[in-house]
């Protein structure tokens, strides 16, 4: 039988596929928005954690999961994620677009115009990505990240740990706003990467995974890309030798 999925980008079916080859893996979503990857996810019949700092959002996620009979899957947190624990100030640069909302400390508010002050949210408590995984039961976690630019502050320090207590075996995240700097929290995207290639990861375009795994990419093609699956050695052995498990 041949399964059609249709899906809202090239990036989700990476999520997608990932899932069918760790049938028994949780989603970690953060920056969640409205829930497409996180509700894909629950109706595949896995755990997702749902992390999002915008209250509504989780909200729409909450009624979604409950008439699609997949809220006993989702666990919301009402975080932003960074590499501390500190209070940062969600700001949606785009009025018409919640799903541009980025975080900015009390100096870049300052530097904030009065209109757009109107497009932040009250401060809320960030959680690092650690503090994250060590609140997850299942040993191996898909990582979603979409946090406008924030990617650096997420994703750096949990390269870096030497010892790691889950298996995380596909990293697929936003290149676009890490790319150009955007706010300044990622300024030296050069060190993102090698953390990523430290850890045992080679990125690869989004899309079906067997074909990307064909043409993995060289730094210098990195920034041709607005989004990017970062996958482990392991997982790409894994991929090479067998085939999805699909939930029909």
């Amino acid at each position: 039988m041949n399964l059609v999925v249709e899906t809202e980008s090239e990036l989700a079916y990476s999520v997608y596929e990932a899932l069918l080859y760790f049938p028994q893996a949780a989603l970690l979503d953060i920056g969640s928005n409205l829930g497409y990857y996180t509700l894909m996810a629950a109706s595949q019949d896995h755990r997702v954690y749902s992390v999002d700092p915008v209250l509504s959002n989780l909200a729409y996620i909450r009624k979604s999961g409950e008439l699609s009979g997949t809220l006993g899957q989702i666990t919301l947190i009402n975080n932003a994620v960074s590499d501390e624990n500190e209070v940062v100030i969600p700001y949606n640069q785009i009025e018409a677009n919640e799903g541009m909302v980025t975080m900015v400390n009390e100096e870049q508010y300052d530097n904030l115009t009065d209109q757009q002050k109107l497009q932040t949210l009250p401060g809320i408590l960030t959680v690092t990505l650690n503090q994250l995984l060590n609140h997850i039961d299942e040993d191996t976690v898909i990582l979603k990240v979409d946090v406008e630019g924030f990617e650096c502050k997420v994703l750096n320090n949990f390269l870096q740990s030497p010892d790691k207590n889950h298996y995380v075996p596909y990293i697929v995240m936003e290149w676009a706003w890490v790319k150009v700097n955007m706010n300044g929290w990622c300024p030296y995207p050069g060190q993102l990467i090698e953390n990523f290639e430290l850890a045992g990861y080679r990125a690869y375009k989004e899309g079906p995974l067997k074909e990307a795994i064909q043409q993995p990419m060289n730094k210098s093609r990195l920034n041709e890309n607005s989004n990017l699956v970062w996958i482990h050695h392991s997982a790409r052995d894994t991929l090479l030798q067998s085939s999805p498990t699909l939930s029909l």
